[in-house]
């Protein structure tokens, strides 16, 4: 397992004002805060020696007092089959909050790459910052970390052992001067065990500094 070092931050109040539209004034908390998109990566490798992952348990914690999880992607209902896989694709609100898609075009071509082949598109609408599209390595997820200093993501195997490439996207409302933010990462893996019985093999805590 591998935990990527470079999470992507993008400000999306910045990225509201790239399709040439104000803040709503009613959006009151962005005169003193920022809400940041943070792309986290996990990278599941495995060759004829590794032990078959049937869990994988991602978590994060900041270290910064103003830092409050506003959403996390992926979620469960916003999953959608796509090719054999499974994507996550939700529409981004300027609240910090993921809605279900919208019939409506998200975007008129301005794209954000993110990791794995995600990506998001602007928005030409009232609310709307983009829409995420992203892939998953399997439809069992659970996240929870809104309104916490922390955020976590319990992935299940569907059929094949875990393996491959993973992103987790939150959302994060921190006070505006704040330009650099540590935060640590975990990851456990449940693999089988002797006589069968599962057990839990966990990393170490990764500490990072995101710059904003």
């Amino acid at each position: 397992m591998r935990i990527g070092r470079r999470p992507i931050a993008l400000n999306l109040g910045a990225l509201y004002k790239r399709r040439g539209h104000p803040i709503p004034e009613e959006f009151e908390i962005y005169q003193g805060h920022h809400i940041w998109m943070l792309s986290h990566s996990l990278s599941v490798l495995r060759d004829g020696k590794s032990l078959d992952v049937s869990h994988l348990h991602y978590e994060i914690e900041f270290g910064h007092p103003t830092a409050t999880v506003t959403e996390v992607l992926p979620q469960g209902r916003f999953l959608m089959p796509e090719g054999g896989g499974f994507r996550c694709e939700a529409d981004i609100r300027l609240n910090g909050r993921a809605a279900a898609p919208e019939d409506a075009p998200a975007g008129e071509g301005l794209v954000e790459n993110l990791y794995f082949g995600g990506r998001m598109v602007l928005a030409n609408r009232d609310d709307t910052v983009g829409r995420v599209s992203f892939g998953v390595m399997t439809p069992r997820v659970q996240a929870a970390g809104a309104g916490d200093d922390a955020s976590q993501w319990v992935f299940e195997r569907s059929g094949e052992p875990l393996a491959g490439y993973q992103m987790m996207l939150e959302l994060l409302l921190l006070d505006k001067h704040v330009h650099k933010l540590n935060c640590r990462i975990r990851v456990r893996a449940k693999v089988p065990g002797l006589l069968g019985i599962p057990v839990r093999i966990p990393s170490q805590w990764v500490p990072l500094e995101i710059d904003l």
